[in-house]
C-alpha cells in the first residue's frame, strides 16, 4: 500500500491510579495491559492523596516489570517538582527503560489547591500557574539537550551556568494536561500533545480549534500535536449503561467518532467494575481485578476502532 501521508495509528495506554495499599494489584494490571496488546501505561499523579504513592518511583518499578508499553505520568502535578529534577528523572527512565518515556504535565489545578496547601505546597491563580508551567517546559527541554553550562532566567525558575544536564534515550513527548482556553492556547505552542478528560465531542472540537490556532500563529505545524483522551469506563458483555459502559460494539463506535471526528490519537483508558456513575479519576482508591476487560478490549475493540480510522483515511483519499 502507497500512502499519502503515513496513515493515522491510535493508540490505546492503560490509564491506572496508584494505591500503596494495593501494589500488586497495580502491577498485575500494568502487566495485564501490556500483555493485551496496550501501548502504554499512564499513572495518575495526586501527591497530596493519603493513597497515592510517589508516581515517578512506581513507573520506575513499572517499567522493570515490563518489556514495551510506553510509560507516563497522566499528569505529573508540577508544583510538587522542581523542573530540573523532572527532567533528570524523565530523562534517566527513559534511558533505563530504552526510550518508553513521555512525559504529561500539569499546571495544578485549582480543585487541588487545598490538597496542595495541605504538605506545603506553592498555589497561585491560574494566570501564574501557567506562566510557571511553559517556563518549566523550556527549562526541561534545555535540561533534556545535555549540554553545558545552562543558563535559564525566569520568573519561576532559574538555571545559573547548570552543567547537570541529562539526554534521554529519544525524543521524550511532552504532553499538557489543558482544559481552559489560555490552557489550551499554551499547549499549541509549546507542547507535544495535549490532554483533556471525558468531554464531548463537540467540546472536544472547540477545544482543539483553539490549541490548533494558538499553534498556527506561532508557525507550528498542528497536525503533530497530538490529543490524548482521558477516560474511565466498563466494557461487558451486557446492555449499554452509559458513553463508556457497555459492550464491545458500543465501544467501537464512540472512540471511533472520537478518533474520527474529534481527532483523538490516543485514548487513556481506566477500567472499572462498577457502574461508571460520576466517579472522578482522584477519588478512585482501588484496583479490581480488570484482566478479562482489556483481553476484551483489546480483542474487539482496538483493531476495530483502528481499521474505522484507516477506513475513513481511505474514503479521505489520505491514503491510496
Amino acid at each position: 500500500m502507497t500512502t499519502a501521508q503515513s496513515a493515522r495509528r491510535v493508540g490505546f495506554h492503560a490509564a491506572l491510579v496508584s494505591d500503596f495499599r494495593q501494589p500488586a494489584t497495580l502491577i498485575r494490571a500494568a502487566q495485564n495491559a501490556e500483555a493485551a496488546g496496550f501501548d502504554g501505561i499512564a499513572l495518575s499523579d495526586h501527591p497530596y492523596g493519603e493513597w497515592q504513592p510517589d508516581t515517578w518511583t512506581v513507573l520506575s518499578y513499572l517499567a522493570a516489570v515490563t518489556n514495551r508499553v510506553t510509560l507516563s505520568p497522566n499528569v505529573i502535578h508540577l508544583p510538587a517538582r522542581n523542573p530540573v529534577v523532572l527532567a533528570k528523572a524523565a530523562a534517566t527512565l527513559d534511558v533505563l527503560s530504552s526510550g518508553r518515556v513521555a512525559l504529561g504535565l500539569g499546571a495544578g489545578d485549582r480543585k487541588y489547591h487545598t490538597g496542595m496547601r495541605s504538605m506545603g505546597l506553592p498555589t497561585a491563580g491560574a494566570a501564574d500557574s501557567l506562566a510557571a508551567l511553559r517556563e518549566a517546559v523550556a527549562v526541561i527541554r534545555l535540561v533534556w539537550r545535555g549540554e553545558s553550562p545552562v543558563t535559564f532566567a525566569g520568573t519561576r525558575y532559574t538555571l545559573d551556568e547548570f552543567i547537570g544536564g541529562l539526554r534521554p534515550a529519544h525524543r521524550i513527548d511532552v504532553l499538557l494536561g489543558a482544559v481552559g482556553p489560555k490552557a489550551l492556547a499554551l499547549a499549541g505552542e509549546v507542547a507535544d500533545g495535549w490532554t483533556v478528560s471525558r468531554v464531548s465531542i463537540d467540546e472536544l472540537i472547540e477545544k482543539r480549534r483553539i490549541l490548533d490556532a494558538a499553534a498556527a500563529r506561532v508557525g507550528r505545524n498542528t497536525a503533530a500535536i497530538s490529543t490524548r483522551y482521558n477516560l474511565l469506563g466498563r466494557i461487558t458483555n451486557g446492555p449499554t449503561q452509559g458513553r463508556f459502559d457497555g459492550p464491545p460494539d458500543h465501544w467501537v463506535e464512540v472512540l471511533s467518532e472520537l478518533a474520527i471526528d474529534g481527532g483523538v490519537d490516543t485514548f487513556l483508558i481506566h477500567f472499572v467494575t462498577e457502574p461508571v456513575g460520576s466517579t472522578e479519576f482522584q477519588h478512585l482508591t482501588r484496583h479490581d481485578d480488570t484482566a478479562s476487560q482489556y483481553r476484551l478490549f483489546a480483542e474487539d475493540v482496538i483493531p476495530a476502532v483502528r481499521d474505522a480510522v484507516q477506513a475513513n483515511e481511505t474514503r479521505k483519499g489520505t491514503i491510496t
